[in-house]
């Protein structure tokens, strides 16, 4: 066979000419016989997350089909799931997400050239210049095959989400972004992107061409939000329309291209049952927990970065009263709970006309004067700390809060840091009083090697003698104390 026009040839005339990749190794569908997905199987994306008999996939006069076979993390086609059971048309261009595996159809030629992939950043560059030339919202069909590029008239209906994400949207981005099972995307200038699933983190086929392509997504992306990066002000933080949390660092901090790193922020039910049922935490401890936030304990929630704190805080405020008068003050919005009367606050960047900026620290002291019957700090980690200590030691009871710590005692030693970092002239003894009046409870939080988040401890601070905290231990590492 010499040469394949897609868009004339029927799929009949593709018997054997259509190729799927990003398995294990790439695999030839013939007309009507169905290739099982799977673990062990014909096409065997290699995830762990993968079903041994995940779906299957056929080419019939029809088109590419494919059929979830009950599979425990789902089939997609696109971001749309997939019905168990039934079939499904794949088109070409399209993406099959099992679990966490991306397969794509493509159209070989005898010789196994594939004929169907397009220049997507070619006519992304071309589609840029005809846009700075003759501005217009349409972007159709006609509109990518009228470019002036060598492959514009191949262009076809399914290669348009996929054009048009990468000339308006977040690029090679986007199918993660659509993906409900990524919880973290990772960019390292035109490296591989990686992304976490299920708290493990791996590497996807999907990277940015250029850096020049990166940094017009980071802009796309900044701007809306009134943030500004650029060389001489490299750092920068946002929370996107979603509520995904977005971190940049530009060159020439970044000495390997422009990192970018996104936080999703997860819609879903979050509560402490599903702790319990996962082993995250033992049953009576989360009942201690519990009661304590429903009885107004402060708790502070430690752990290192990605660790689950965020999320862990989210099920334990459920536990405030209704009655409660709910104030959260947050760097970017994650928390997530279902009460009458909460108010939530955010810091603010100072913005590139001048507009002033908003600390944590301005926050609670104007929270302060909200008449909160609760305080929830989505973190606490500068100057904020010594009016929270100083909140709690004068009867504003009922705080909840995260601090990066790997303990109790880290935790309270890292207080005492903050607390001498925010300009404080007291000696060390009289901070360490004020830290052991004001908490209760601390909870440490760890994720392991399978991904898996834990609580590791429970301590109450019962008091300072001797120049040192006093803690009673509810709970520590896998037994009760």
């Amino acid at each position: 066979m010499d040469a394949l026009d897609v868009v004339e040839t029927r799929w009949e005339d593709l018997d054997g000419c259509v190729e799927v990749v990003g398995a294990s190794e790439a695999v030839r569908l013939r007309l009507d016989e169905p290739k099982v997905i799977g673990t062990g199987q014909a096409i065997d994306p290699g995830s762990r997350f993968v079903s041994g008999q995940h779906a299957n996939l056929v080419l019939t006069a029809a088109g590419v089909k494919v059929m979830d076979l009950g599979s425990t993390n789902g089939t997609r086609i696109g971001t749309k799931p997939c019905p168990e059971g039934q079939w499904v048309e794949v088109g070409l261009g399209q993406t099959i997400t099992v679990a966490n595996a991306t397969l794509r159809l493509r159209v070989i030629e005898g010789n196994g050239k594939d004929v169907r992939a397009i220049d997507v950043a070619g006519l992304v560059a071309v589609g840029f210049q005809r846009l700075i030339e003759y501005p217009t919202g349409a972007t159709g069909l006609n509109w990518w095959r009228a470019l002036t590029h060598p492959q514009a008239g191949a262009v076809c209906e399914t290669d348009l989400p996929q054009l048009n994400a990468w000339l308006s949207g977040f690029g090679p981005l986007q199918p993660l972004m659509d993906d409900p099972s990524v919880t973290e995307i990772m960019v390292l200038g035109t490296q591989p992107i990686w992304v976490e699933r299920a708290g493990v983190i791996e590497q996807t086929a999907h990277a940015f061409p250029d850096v020049e392509f990166l940094q017009r997504v980071i802009e796309r992306m900044l701007t809306p939000l009134g943030r500004r990066v650029d060389r001489s002000s490299p750092l920068a933080d946002g929370r996107l329309p979603d509520g995904s949390r977005v971190n940049v660092v530009l060159p020439p901090v970044a000495l390997s291209g422009p990192a970018l790193t996104i936080r999703r922020f997860q819609r879903q039910v979050n509560d402490l049952a599903e702790w319990v049922a996962a082993g995250s935490i033992h049953g009576d401890t989360a009942q201690l927990l519990a009661d304590a936030v429903t009885d107004g304990r402060d708790v502070l929630i430690v752990g290192g970065t990605g660790a689950g704190k965020t999320t862990l805080l989210n099920a334990l405020a459920t536990f405030i009263p209704e009655s409660a008068r709910v104030v959260s003050i947050e760097d970017a919005a994650e928390l997530d709970i279902e009460h009458s009367h909460w108010a939530r606050l955010e810091t603010r960047a100072a913005g590139v006309d001048g507009r002033q900026g908003l600390s944590g620290r301005d926050l609670l002291i104007n929270a302060l004067r909200m008449r909160p019957d609760r305080l929830i700090l989505g973190e606490v980690r500068g100057g904020e700390a010594l009016e929270l200590i100083q909140a709690l030691n004068t009867g504003h009871r009922g705080c909840m809060s995260t601090l990066h710590a790997n303990s109790a005692t880290a935790c309270a030693r890292r207080l005492e840091v903050l607390l001498l970092s925010a300009g404080i002239d007291w000696p060390l003894v009289a901070v360490r009083e004020q830290i052991g009046q004001a908490l209760d409870l601390v909870v440490a939080i760890e994720k392991g090697p399978d991904g898996v988040r834990r609580v590791v401890e429970v301590a109450e601070l019962v008091g300072f003698d001797d120049g040192d905290y006093r803690w009673h231990h509810h709970f520590r590492a896998s037994r009760h104390v």
